[in-house]
């Protein structure tokens, strides 16, 4: 792997993928932050193309093995495959297994972040994300696609409200 480290942040909304993110960069200064698309609300999440997601998740993959950065990546392939299904996007999962292998192969790791569903209702009562009666599909087709993936995974799952 040479040096590198990629880690990709997946996780429902507001469980902690920024904070950690933000906790890692002031540990690691010489790491890069990747946010994967400005996506903000539940209508950009629904019309995001997979072809963008696809394309981007190549371009990245050569930046990465020529440069051999230390880099967060904040949601990629795994967030696509979820919110594919749970908002019925068109996905190409042979193009998405392919990205999930080359990452794989240099070594990408997954950190899932979940927090107890209070901590989900305090968070987002006051914002336009994805339904609260959603967070149940959402982790299902998590588990769905870490089945699959060749990446390791580790979770990290908040109990405690702040």
């Amino acid at each position: 792997m040479n040096n590198m480290n990629v880690i990709m942040l997946e996780g429902v909304n507001n469980t902690g993928k920024i904070i950690f993110g933000k906790a890692f960069m002031l540990s690691n200064p010489n790491a890069m932050y990747f946010k994967n698309a400005s996506v903000v609300s539940k209508s950009q999440v629904k019309k995001f193309k997979f072809a963008k997601a696809y394309s981007d998740a190549l371009e990245l993959l050569k930046f990465i093995k020529y440069f051999k950065p230390t880099i967060l990546i904040d949601r990629w392939h795994s967030s696509e495959y979820v919110y594919s299904k749970i908002f019925n996007r068109k996905i190409d999962m042979k193009k998405l297994l392919r990205i999930d292998k080359l990452y794989a192969d240099i070594g990408a790791k997954i950190l899932y972040f979940d927090v107890d569903d209070k901590i989900l209702k305090e968070r987002w009562e006051k914002k336009d994300l994805i339904n609260l009666n959603q967070v149940n599909s959402i982790r299902a087709a998590y588990s769905e696609f870490f089945e699959i993936t060749k990446c390791d995974i580790e979770t990290i799952y908040w109990n405690r409200i702040r």
